[in-house]
């Protein structure tokens, strides 16, 4: 019986937290469901407004060109989604421009991230055609129209699902208390283990409700294992190491060793042949530039000591770049397509991008803080994504060359001789082989001298 109960505890407390979910979800943002359902009632809201979006240089997301009138032409995948959102949301749109000759005045030797920062604190732009990371600094000053749902977060959603485990615990706590006390025992069941309190079968149901919500599953785990189960997990991880101590000492001896290529931002920082550049106002250089210890206060050292690598736009960071004497940390988007339209235009992999240096981090819709239209925004982006625009327009606005993102090894990279500071973890892994077998011998004998000694017990 406690068995089907436990059984039972999954699908009852589902329907539990459903129910409180659905009381406490009282405004438009607190469920997936009702966010949905305001999707079609707020689009076309916006009833032809014209809006003001500051848009600049940032490849592929935007993409400037300029005609032979002087005049600006947008594409990229932002002139997409604004395009979309315009036609869905029923507005009209014009771009500001970052650099013109009206802001150059007005803004003089700012970066064109902090211009359009500026204009949305003027409130002189509806919004930026440029999209941005939230940070707990920007999300103070400014609104962030994320494409995804990032509700619900009250504290009265919490409460209650913390109220329905609770409720739970004790259900199945009294559940058990009646069925054992109360149901006549039969001679299947009957057991010698002395009943356990009430408290001790509510730490036991409190352990498997928090299993469940934290998606473990099973019940409480065994005090004991088999000890053949410990034998065989022992011969197994033995026949890992000794592979894995032959397979390393094989291939540092017969592979050629290889001067490893920038992949980390530890690897920039000890380079020196590549320096790095960054950008004024975007996320990375304000890490680095308040880190006061670690590989990000050197790089930003690099910067204070060479302040021309502090750019104020994209195309100085794409002409340094050319130079392939500097690396800039920013957007995975920018490095693919720079990396592939030089591939295009060289028919060659000149440049490579390393693996992403920090987790990942998802554009938002900049807009001034308390705007009107970040609700409309907010949903329009959801539903875009659901259709599954973005990544449509992201793969026909990036170049692609395959080629230069294989994770082969290139040939030209220098060679260095090998020395016993690369068979360290060779011998390493010999040790831990070799002490994990010691030890299981000594358990061994100890098991059978204990073994022994209590048969010689019992025999008299």
């Amino acid at each position: 019986m406690q068995e089907l109960i436990s059984r039972l505890a999954f699908p009852i407390m589902f329907i539990t937290i459903n129910c409180y979910l659905g009381v406490a979800a009282t405004d438009a943002f607190s469920s997936p469901a009702a966010a949905l359902g305001a999707i079609n009632q707020n689009f076309d809201r916006l009833n032809g407004a014209h809006l003001k979006f500051a848009v600049a240089h940032v490849p592929p997301s935007n993409v400037l060109t300029k005609g032979p009138d002087g005049n600006y032409t947008h594409t990229g995948i932002s002139a997409l989604f604004i395009d979309w959102l315009a036609e869905k949301l029923n507005f009209t749109f014009a771009y500001l421009f970052i650099p013109n000759n009206t802001l150059g005045a007005k803004y003089e030797n700012m970066s064109e991230f902090a211009i359009i920062f500026s204009l949305l604190n003027n409130k002189e732009v509806d919004g930026s055609a440029v999209p941005a990371i939230a940070t707990p600094k920007r999300k103070q000053l400014y609104d962030f129209a994320y494409f995804m749902f990032s509700d619900p977060h009250a504290i009265v959603v919490w409460l209650c699902i913390l109220l329905a485990m609770v409720v739970m615990v004790c259900l199945l706590t009294v559940l058990s208390t009646i069925y054992s006390r109360f149901m006549p025992s039969t001679k299947f069941f009957k057991t010698n283990e002395p009943k356990r309190s009430i408290w001790q079968t509510a730490g036991c149901y409190a352990i498997y409700v928090i299993n469940i919500i934290t998606n473990q599953g099973g019940s409480v785990p065994g005090s004991r294992f088999s000890f053949r189960v410990l034998m065989g997990a022992w011969l197994l991880a033995a026949m890992v190491l000794v592979n894995s101590y032959s397979g390393t000492v094989v291939s540092y001896l017969t592979a050629p060793k290889m001067m490893p290529s920038i992949n980390t931002l530890e690897d920039l920082a000890a380079s020196q042949d590549v320096g790095v550049i960054v950008l004024d106002n975007a996320v990375f250089a304000q890490d680095a530039m308040e880190a006061t210890s670690g590989t990000l206060k050197i790089l930003a050292d690099q910067v204070r000591h060479h302040p021309d690598r502090l750019l104020n736009n994209i195309p100085k960071g794409i002409t340094l770049l050319e130079t392939g004497h500097y690396a800039l940390p920013f957007l995975q988007t920018f490095c693919n397509d720079f990396v592939a339209k030089h591939f295009k235009k060289e028919g060659n992999c000149r440049f490579k991008t390393t693996d992403p240096i920090t987790s990942s981090a998802f554009f938002s819709l900049l807009l001034p803080k308390n705007s009107k239209l970040t609700s409309e925004f907010y949903l329009a982006q959801i539903k875009a994504w659901e259709m599954g625009l973005p990544p449509y327009w992201m793969k026909i606005s990036i170049q692609q060359a395959p080629k230069c993102f294989n994770k082969k090894r290139s040939e030209a990279a220098k060679k260095k001789p090998i020395g016993m500071d690369d068979l360290f973890g060779a011998f390493l892994i010999l040790s831990v082989g070799l002490g994990l077998a010691t030890i299981a011998i000594f358990m061994e004998n100890f098991i059978s001298c204990f073994q022994r000694k209590a048969l010689a017990v019992r025999n008299g």
